[in-house]
């Protein structure tokens, strides 16, 4: 029997719905989510299963030793629940998407670029790629450096937040 596995840790910064609302009745389909990145509680380490009841049913029975605590599931609950909140954070992210996005297609015009909710990747030569992740690192600016090819790698930064200006700062290569 086959299984499909739907992970949308990042589905909360889209403006579509979840696959979860596709599922059947007889769907052998597993949609993951996460509260971490787009409500920022990382450290809450925060998730849910949306599933058909049997595969629920089949996964409780098996149980685990990373039962969620009642503070975090209260957190939870609160986040989900803050409509208004969800719709500015979508605003915000999509505001700082776009900012990130200009600047650094403006500072890597010869590579490829790609933005997507709370991150923006850089896709080109690897060793002008790793030479900036390793100033950017030095200047404490944190960003991931992802080889794919000897011919191609990806810079990978995540939004900064309120400190616009700081982030722009750390960016001058």
């Amino acid at each position: 029997q086959h299984i499909l596995v739907i992970d949308e840790a990042f589905m909360d910064t889209e403006n579509q719905p979840s696959a979860a609302a596709y599922l059947s009745s007889t769907a052998n389909t597993l949609v993951l989510r996460s509260l971490g990145k787009f409500f920022g509680l990382a450290g809450i380490r925060l998730g849910f299963l949306i599933a058909q009841p049997k595969w629920l049913e089949s996964i409780r029975a098996r149980g685990s030793m990373w039962q969620v605590n009642g503070p975090a599931l209260e957190i939870g609950c609160q986040a989900l629940s803050d409509s208004l909140w969800i719709r500015e954070q979508k605003k915000r992210i999509d505001n700082q998407s776009k900012k990130v996005s200009k600047t650094l297609t403006r500072l890597f015009p010869k590579e490829r670029h790609q933005s997507v909710g709370l991150f923006h990747s850089v896709m080109g030569n690897p060793t002008t790629l790793l030479n900036s992740f390793s100033q950017l690192a030095e200047r404490g600016l944190l960003t991931r450096y992802i080889p794919h090819t000897p011919e191609q790698a990806c810079l990978r930064f995540g939004l900064p937040g309120d400190d616009y200006d700081t982030f722009e700062r750390k960016l001058q290569l």
